[in-house]
């Protein structure tokens, strides 16, 4: 099952390497553009602002100033006459001439969302109106630019399956659908779009796939559309034999009253009017484990560390209790490594610790054994 909580968890999970790349991107534009405002629904009417950068002084490590005006106060359908879009939501990106381009996710002449650009004097322009058929609907990402200043995005709706769309937007405001999302291959693709330098597309969608959990995908300059990988959202679907979650599950629910075995469960629901509720009037909530609870399995847990001969912590931040604690119980008996980024917060409790990326020092570290 899915509460608004798990959609920001999934999207977040599906997204985050995209947004850090972003940051990257608008942080080396930040002299000349910020904005801002969109997702506190700002402006004066309500439909978000984008506000440009006066100027911007790094004087060494001293605090940064900045000057902001509003560039342009999205109006939504408060002007009947000349609707436009509400809530640009992703950003925007920008032109070698100054111009910005992003989507807005909802409002328009259909209400499904558009595409606009914003020129060096503020002047918007709705550039497409999505209707929610088979150009999409409900832009939610962050679109890129080609050389030639063709415009790629995505939709989270709409398509010829309903599942979403990869667009095209030309110079002259004509939009080609890349790809239609079928839901196997892919839906609702939120993520983003990244961009590299043989024309090839990259994102992701925050569900379908082999397990409904979600894709990465690669679009060629030809038009053949990848799945590069599909999750799978549990190691069992990997080959894991003896797995305990001790946090939980995101795709399974319980109930909260009774002894009602966790059952898997992707559904989503919009509280509160939608809230399940168990045969036995209790509620039903994400079978996972929120700050403060107890985590589960721990006498299954600490059977296993009494026995073990290896530990291996893969990618731990070594603060969070009781995980961190696991290696402290174990070092006085076992070989205990840590593989990942950077060291842990409890690295001096590791025997070995080794720094890189899990995915290739893994299996050498396995093959030494």
């Amino acid at each position: 099952m899915g509460f608004d909580m798990r959609k920001q968890l999934l999207t977040f999970r599906a997204c985050i390497a995209l947004r850090w790349l972003l940051v990257a991107a608008v942080c080396s534009l930040l002299f000349a553009v910020a904005c801002g405002g969109a997702q506190n629904n700002g402006g004066s009417s309500g439909e978000g602002a984008c506000f440009p950068a006066a100027s911007v002084v790094y004087p060494g490590t001293q605090s940064v100033t900045y000057n902001f005006n509003v560039l342009h106060s999205f109006a939504g359908h408060l002007l009947p006459a000349t609707p436009e879009g509400g809530h640009p939501y992703a950003g925007m990106v920008m032109d070698g001439a100054g111009n910005l381009y992003g989507t807005a996710l909802s409002d328009g002449a259909n209400y499904f969302g558009t595409v606009y650009k914003i020129d060096a004097h503020g002047h918007e322009t709705t550039l497409h109106n999505f209707t929610d058929g088979t150009d999409g609907g409900f832009p939610w990402s962050l679109p890129v630019l080609d050389n030639d200043c063709n415009l790629y995005g995505t939709t989270q709706n709409g398509g010829a399956g309903g599942y979403g769309t990869l667009f095209k937007l030309d110079t002259v405001g004509h939009l080609t659908v890349l790809h239609a999302f079928s839901g196997a291959d892919g839906n609702a693709p939120r993520g983003g779009l990244i961009r590299d330098a043989s024309g090839n597309i990259y994102g992701t969608t925050e569900f379908g796939g082999v397990s409904d959990m979600g894709v990465v995908f690669k679009l060629n300059p030809d038009g053949t559309y990848t799945v590069l990988h599909s999750f799978n959202g549990a190691p069992e679907q990997a080959g894991s034999i003896r797995v305990v979650h001790m946090h939980g599950e995101l795709f399974k629910s319980r109930c909260d009253r009774c002894t009602r075995t966790p059952f898997h469960d992707t559904t989503t629901y919009d509280p509160p009017i939608q809230m399940p509720r168990c045969d036995c009037g209790g509620r039903i909530r994400p079978h996972i484990c929120w700050f403060g609870e107890m985590p589960f399995e721990l006498d299954r847990i600490f059977r296993a560390l009494d026995e073990c001969t290896v530990f291996i912590a893969v990618g731990t931040s070594g603060v969070v209790e009781p995980a961190a604690s696991f290696v402290a119980h174990v070092v006085e008996r076992a070989r205990t490594i840590y593989v990942g980024p950077e060291e842990p917060a409890n690295a001096s409790a590791f025997t070995e610790c080794h720094l890189g990326k899990a995915g290739e020092m893994l299996p050498d570290l396995f093959g030494s054994f």
